[in-house]
């Protein structure tokens, strides 16, 4: 799953130049060099790449039949991130879907973990899952 977000929903985070393109240019790395096949890489970008769209996608790692036990599975994410601070565990580095920080259905979107969300997929896959978060900080 590739994921590139330079334009958010929210106007109050500022606008990336080049997440989407870096995204996209991994797609082409995959599908060029490594033979991938295109319907095996999922693109999520800017106003597609909403929490609801990422957290489904990853859920369908676990279930997917196409994904051996043992697959190497490779999350991409390019756009806005930053550090949680609090809970557990402290410090912990977070993403920003699309949407974050508006109302969906009366609940205002938070960041995304992807922790705890690999280890579902890697409980069921295996524990071969490359996930590469390429973070601009600060986001306003």
């Amino acid at each position: 799953m590739l994921i590139g977000i330079d334009d958010y929903q929210s106007r109050d985070i500022r606008r990336l130049r080049g997440a989407v393109a870096d995204a996209r240019e991994v797609g082409t790395y995959l599908q060029g060099r490594l033979r991938i096949p295109q319907n095996h890489i999922t693109i999520l970008e800017n106003e597609s790449a909403t929490r609801a769209a990422i957290l489904g996608e990853l859920r369908h790692f676990a279930l997917d039949p196409r994904i051996r036990r043992g697959d190497t599975i490779l999350i991409f994410y390019a756009g806005h991130g930053h550090k949680a601070a609090g809970g557990p565990p402290a410090n912990m580095d977070v993403t920003l879907p699309y949407n974050v920080y508006c109302k969906v259905e009366g609940e205002t979107v938070a960041p995304i973990s992807f922790g705890a969300l690999v280890e579902e997929i890697a409980q069921e896959k295996g524990n071969n899952i490359v996930s590469y978060h390429e973070i601009s900080m600060p986001f306003v």
